[in-house]
């Protein structure tokens, strides 16, 4: 799931989304073809305990281990830290410099594994994270200190599922693949009310947080012949306002 696509309205950063996801999937397929014998889930909505959804773009599901994938569907230059609470991807051009914000995608990740472990009740098998952004984006200022974690474009997948194989324990899982896949099965059918109540509880904490829900600029507080609203620091490329009533304080 791109990280706007799932917040707001924007119908164009949904499409790119779901291409993202797809172009992963169709990776990881080639990458079954050389031996590494898993299965692919999308979209994967895990219960939580306070009774909403984290939903997981991709699981590939191998013989050494359970990979866990977000894809970000980006373009510009992407910097951000293990450690930081907001990553930021700068796009240049015309003159002009364009900051989105996003959700640091490691713990973002780091909390799907968490809830993919309480879901399968299952401590010991080997889980792993890779953060997967598109080609139209350069990795410029990344870094990362945590083990079982990798960052990469699209072009580099193979690669990064490679190294874990070579890393991981050789100690097979072959014979659970087909019961975590089909415990996890039903998690991909959400209704259209799930998914919903997903979007909108996104979208509420990126507001509340100050961002804009649709591109990830900064929300500022301005006033119109209707009254004060929050409208977004990208303006006017990007014209999501809300009035300043509906954002917490």
């Amino acid at each position: 799931m791109a990280v706007f696509n799932d917040a707001g309205k924007n119908t164009s950063s949904e499409r790119l989304g779901q291409i993202g996801e797809a172009l992963i999937a169709k990776e990881l397929k080639q990458v079954d073809k050389c031996g590494f014998c898993g299965k692919i889930l999308r979209n994967v909505y895990l219960p939580k305990e306070d009774g909403s959804t984290s939903e997981i773009d991709l699981i590939y599901i191998t013989t050494r281990g359970i990979i866990v994938i977000e894809s970000k569907n980006y373009s510009g230059y992407i910097y951000g830290k293990e450690s930081d609470t907001y990553w930021t991807a700068t796009l240049i051009g015309g003159g002009n410099v364009k900051k989105n914000r996003f959700y640091n995608p490691v713990a973002q990740n780091r909390s799907h594994i968490k809830y993919l472990r309480e879901y399968l009740q299952d401590g010991k098998i080997p889980m792993f994270s890779i953060i997967v952004f598109s080609e139209r984006c350069v990795l410029k200022d990344v870094s990362i200190t945590s083990h079982n974690l990798g960052i990469c474009n699209l072009s580099c997948l193979h690669e990064y599922i490679e190294q874990i194989w070579e890393q991981a324990s050789v100690k097979s899982l072959g014979d659970q693949i087909d019961r975590i896949y089909h415990t996890l099965l039903p998690l991909t059918k959400a209704g259209k009310s799930e998914k919903q109540k997903h979007i909108d509880a996104v979208r509420e904490k990126y507001i509340n947080n100050e961002i804009c829900p649709l591109c990830g600029g900064t929300l500022v507080e301005r006033s119109g012949p209707y009254g004060s609203f929050w409208g977004c620091s990208n303006y006017p490329g990007c014209k999501y306002k809300k009035p300043s009533s509906c954002k917490k304080s």
